[in-house]
């Protein structure tokens, strides 16, 4: 019977396809997705916009100290880059990080590919050591794991998006894969290690607890599961690596807010001790159920079988999902992107699973013993399959699961419009600007996208409305194409300057 793959080229050949194909997605995601939500402007870049050009919008996070300056100077170090380079277009600047975010976050597949094989090497292990140039062991979910999670849709489209979920998101998936990886090991060293495999596992568990203070239930399971396999001195390794993030940004909060871990600390009170992001909205504790199953309702149940019954290899990845969704369920303000990691431990799990039914195949069709009773038969049919048989079942499988995603996610309505960011760009460009109104300045792409230093004004009341568009400092108007706020600007003397299909960029008649 011949194997799936012969040789080691040819997996590193559909790797290599594979990666390059959900990379393509991502970066196209950049250019046709519409924001997710307003906080990837004034929680991560606007903030670093101001001090680097002096304009700027700022949330109220940053009067309250409760954000870390880490990854806003992340970011700023990539626009000062870019702006060093030359690139002058303030929208041409926020696109190129859109990019670099898209690039980074096509790091999953790879990571996907890592988990995937592990969790089929665990299930389905190699009857003999490879060579060199045989197809690496657990090939099979590592390439169903990757290609789950290269095409997923909600993966895609989060990709291009300058949320500290997805740099989080990437870390932990990261360091409970290197775990994964250090378990499958038969021991660990002799002595403990200053750099090595698991203090670059504990740094990423800890950098992605530090990206997202929510995440950091999930940064347990992984010294909890050395720790019971005995892995002292692997232990004490993934521990020291963990020390440095934390380092790092209490140090960063010295720095910004005068006191240690003092972003922390103010998170922690206004999320937990004081609840004030109830004051955000509140959803009932099955929301989380509720969206995830509605993203894809006809696989999601399978795919949780499959994750089930790998129960014995896929059982980290499982707990990490589940347990985030039941622990975010508690928290009264839900939102989508806070369990966005759900995803790819899921389809991790699954697709490492389904490889194994791959890598299991040993009897050719005819083989299977006869059996009266009907579960049986069913079990001595799928046990007489072929690889090429199983493969094509898994394949179909993987292909339905994304069609599903795909068919229940494009098109989600979102907070923000792609139509306001045109509107706000165009607008910025135009030589007669000397002051934009929009509805409320911190529901638009901010600074970044609007590329002027004219003042961006309005409010969420609207209460100034009327003497702002009389002020002679607004010359041009951002609104929702056919809205009250529309008509007013018109009766205030402002006409139409330019369409964005829901928007409409209306200037001040001469």
């Amino acid at each position: 019977m011949r194997a799936l793959f012969s040789t080691r080229r040819e997996v590193v050949r559909t790797l290599v396809v594979i990666g390059a194909l959900g990379t393509l997605l991502r970066l196209l995601a950049c250019l046709l997705d519409p924001p997710i939500h307003a906080d990837e402007y004034f929680q991560y870049v606007e903030p670093a916009w101001w001090h680097l050009t002096g304009v700027g919008s700022t949330a109220w996070e940053w009067d309250e100290g409760i954000r870390s300056w880490v990854l806003p100077f992340y970011n700023g170090a990539w626009l000062a880059l870019l702006m060093w380079l030359g690139i002058d277009e303030s929208p041409a600047i926020g696109l190129a990080l859109k990019v670099h975010w898209a690039l980074v976050n096509a790091s999953l597949i790879w990571l996907a590919w890592r988990g995937g094989s592990s969790v089929c090497r665990r299930l389905a292990p190699p009857s003999q050591v490879a060579s060199g140039s045989d197809p690496p062991p657990g090939h099979e979910g590592g390439l169903l794991a990757a290609l789950l999670c290269a095409g997923f849709t909600i993966l895609v489209s989060y990709s291009a998006h300058t949320l500290s979920e997805l740099p989080s998101m990437l870390c932990l998936v990261a360091g409970l894969v290197l775990v994964a990886e250090l378990v499958e090991q038969p021991g660990e060293s002799a002595h403990i290690r200053l750099w090595s495999a698991a203090t670059l596992a504990g740094l990423l568990l800890s950098l992605g607890a530090c990206l997202r203070i929510a995440n950091g239930p999930l940064t347990v399971l992984g010294p909890l599961w050395l720790l019971l396999t005995g892995r002292r001195r692997t232990l004490v390794e993934l521990i020291a690596g963990a020390t440095l993030p934390v380092l790092l940004f209490t140090s960063v909060d010295r720095l910004t807010w005068g006191v240690w871990a003092g972003s922390f600390i103010e998170y922690v009170k206004f999320n937990f001790i004081g609840d004030g992001a109830s004051d955000f909205g509140v959803e009932p504790a099955r929301w989380y159920f509720d969206t995830l199953r509605s993203r894809a309702p006809f696989t999601i149940y399978p795919l949780l079988a499959a994750a089930l019954l790998g129960a014995r290899a896929t059982w980290p990845y499982l707990l990490s999902a589940l347990g985030m969704v039941a622990y975010f369920s508690l928290q009264p303000h839900k939102e989508e992107r806070f369990v966005i990691t759900f995803w790819p431990l899921l389809l991790i799990a699954a697709g490492g699973a389904a490889g194994a039914f791959i890598a299991r195949a040993r009897r050719a069709p005819g083989q299977a013993p006869a059996s009266p009773r009907f579960g049986s038969r069913v079990r001595a049919r799928i046990a007489a399959l072929t690889r090429m048989e199983r493969a094509a079942i898994a394949t179909l499988f993987a292909a339905a699961v994304l069609f599903d995603g795909a068919l229940h996610y494009l098109g989600t309505p979102r907070p923000l419009s792609k139509d306001q960011i045109d509107g706000q760009i165009w607008a910025g460009k135009q030589p007669s600007l000397t002051g934009l109104l929009v509805e409320y300045p911190l529901s638009t792409g901010g600074y970044v996208w609007f590329g002027s230093r004219a003042p961006m004004i309005g409010g969420a009341d609207h209460a100034d409305d009327d003497a702002l568009l009389e002020s002679p400092l607004t010359s041009h108007v951002l609104a929702p194409a056919k809205s009250r706020f529309e008509r007013k600007a018109r009766r205030a003397g402002f006409v139409t300057a330019r369409e964005f299909d829901s928007y409409v960029v209306l200037a001040r008649a001469r």
